[in-house]
């Protein structure tokens, strides 16, 4: 064991160090406005007098902490040790809206300037303060003025002055973000093993649309836990964080194209107990995993937004385990104070229907038939068109369920969808072997396979434009139903290209995001809220710059946790499947479980 580790340590890791200081130039080269000598002051920092207190913003994230108070003679400063240059204050405060107005006078050094607030709309807002002249000073401070909304909120404020020289602190400090992130994935990838698949072959190319999945989700919940940070300078990350959620639909759209291939060979190999074996798999995959990330979590419910008690842990766990937990949001949100786990649900409503509905499709699709172009065209277009209708039809039908976004009923176009592109994908054992291509034809399809991933990372970028273009009626929603199109053509693209024998090695960084996917989207939440915890050095600049701290930093902590989970958890798990094969009463114990968990569930749909 311990020679395979070095071996892995080893291999590629002159590629690996050069990445690493390509990721760290990368960070400082793009670091936003380096000519701006920024400041980044969180509102700990802030030297308070009066009746200030603490808050967790909004409730839907954590977002770490801010200031407030409800006393117009609280004042508050902050002191540096060498004195400091300013042209202007930026402060991130909470606005209540209604057109009422806080004032509050801002000086550094012999140079005085006003905040003044008060919108319509309430949210975090930005609010620049501008020096007459350029202001230096080794203490700021803030003095109350007026206060007519209920209580004057500081999330964190930004001295910024233009320089003739780069912030090379500042570029020093996001550069080495980008680096740490880069060696958590190479330690990753020494630590993580590829599973077994019942089709016999890997494709690294699915396993990096999992990346994009997971890293989308991420970077979403990231502007949360940095206070929904103003990216504008940067545009394409912008679009992409503001519309992470559809690296869920991702998820969806890579697990049924997978699982029509392992359902699939199983029909046609003519196996027995083939539904309990393919819902043991499952189970084994999901399960363990899942109930190690709640055992976590209870056991770290004081060091989390939880609102697990003692009193209620049992039933809680009992609710998680009939996947009934989305039926009542404070169940959803118990455990860790988010709800992003809910898609577990979804996912498992899809693994108990896939293969009661589909087997029986698949088993008379004989190689010979399945082989016939227009047979799969015309049964993956129907399947897809299905999928479609049925989704815009609960979201007509259901519209006012809470529960709805979290069921199968509207996802269901996301995963036909995805057994739509298996099916296309299916071929005969000889023709899915790697063909021989001459070298300008594999450098083609190489192209092809990595545009594949740039024509679904720009499909979610651009998804609100994409749903204008695809002009459908509001319940059909366009932008979500462009992006899991678009994600089944580069899926099929690049699944094309390793068919012919492109090697997608070169993204091991990725790939290992993939393989640690599901564990990453369970523990990125709590990694994010140590992110936030933990004291932010001043060199992070701005806000931008809080939000590459607490998305790189929590990414590179939810890699860590991940690896630990998979080689102590979801390794071990996963050799239960060599135990429901050879054991009869593993898939009946699969059995009793499922019915517990669609009972449960239609007993929950029923009174809800």
């Amino acid at each position: 064991m311990h020679n395979v580790l070095v071996e892995k340590a080893t291999k590629n890791l002159k590629s690996w160090l050069i990445c690493i200081l390509v990721l760290f130039l990368l960070g400082a080269i793009t670091t936003p406005t380096a000519n701006v000598n920024s400041i980044f002051i969180e509102d700990a920092d802030i030297e308070k007098s009066g009746d200030w207190r603490v808050v967790n913003l909004f409730g839907r994230y954590t977002e770490g902490r801010a200031s407030f108070t409800g006393n117009v003679n609280s004042t508050g400063s902050v002191n540096f040790d060498k004195e400091k240059t300013a042209e202007r204050v930026v402060f991130r405060i909470y606005d209540y809206g209604k057109n009422q107005v806080n004032i509050a006078n801002i000086s550094l050094g012999d140079q005085k300037s006003v905040l003044k607030y008060g919108a319509e709309k309430a949210g975090v807002t930005e609010h620049t303060v501008t020096f007459p002249e350029k202001a230096i000073g080794n203490k700021l401070d803030i003095q109350i003025d007026t206060l007519e909304q209920p209580s004057f909120l500081i999330d964190s404020i930004v001295l910024e002055a233009e320089t003739n020289s780069f912030d090379y602190s500042r570029i020093f400090t996001r550069g080495l973000l980008f680096a740490f992130l880069g060696f958590v994935l190479w330690a990753a990838t020494i630590f993580t093993t590829t599973p077994t698949v019942s089709t016999g072959r890997i494709y690294s190319s699915i396993d990096l649309f999992r990346g994009i999945g997971v890293l989308l989700v991420v970077a979403l919940h990231a502007t949360g836990f940095s206070g929904l940070p103003n990216l504008t300078d940067q545009p394409m990350l912008d679009n992409l964080s503001k519309h992470g959620h559809f690296g869920v639909e991702i998820f969806y759209v890579v697990s049924a194209y997978t699982l029509t291939f392992s359902l699939y060979s199983a029909s046609q190999n003519k196996s027995t107990s083939i539904v309990s074996q393919f819902w043991s798999r499952r189970v084994v995959r999901i399960i363990p995993a899942f109930a190690a990330v709640f055992f976590l979590a209870v056991v770290l419910k004081d060091f989390l937004p939880s609102k697990l008690e003692t009193n209620n842990i049992l039933t809680t766990a009992a609710q998680f385990a009939s996947m009934s937990y989305i039926f009542e949001r404070d169940v959803l949100l118990a455990p860790i104070g988010h709800s992003v786990w809910w898609s577990i649900s979804t996912e498992f409503q899809f693994y108990i229907v896939m293969p009661l509905l589909f087997l029986p499709i698949f088993a008379s699709l004989k190689m010979q038939t399945i082989n016939l172009p227009y047979v799969r065209y015309i049964l993956a277009g129907s399947l897809a068109l299905i999928g479609i209708l049925i989704s815009a039809y609960s979201r007509s039908e259901l519209v006012g369920k809470p529960w709805l976004p979290y069921t199968l009923f509207y996802h269901i176009d996301a995963f036909l969808i995805g057994i739509a592109l298996g099916i296309l994908s299916l071929k005969t054992k000889s023709s899915s072997e790697n063909e021989k291509l001459p070298f300008k034809q594999l450098s083609l399809w190489g192209g092809l396979g990595i545009a594949s991933y740039v024509l679904v990372l720009g499909a979610v970028g651009f998804s609100t434009q994409l749903g204008e273009l695809l002009s459908l009626p509001r319940n059909f929603v366009p932008a979500r139903l462009g992006v899991i199109i678009i994600c089944a053509g580069g899926i099929y693209l690049a699944r094309r290209a390793e068919d012919k024998g492109f090697n997608f090695s070169g993204f091991a960084g990725l790939r290992t995001v993939g393989l640690l996917s599901f564990l990453i989207y369970l523990i990125h939440v709590p990694a994010m809220e140590l992110a936030a915890r933990i004291p932010v050095p001043s060199s992070v600049g701005n806000h931008e710059g809080y939000y590459h701290w607490v998305l790189l930093i929590g990414l590179g902590l939810s890699v860590i946790a991940s690896v630990i989970l998979h080689q102590l958890v979801e390794r071990p798990s996963l050799k239960l499947n060599v135990i429901a094969k050879t054991r009869s009463w593993f898939p009946t114990t699969v059995g009793i479980f499922i019915g517990w968990i669609i009972f449960c569930f239609l007993i929950n749909l029923a009174t809800h």
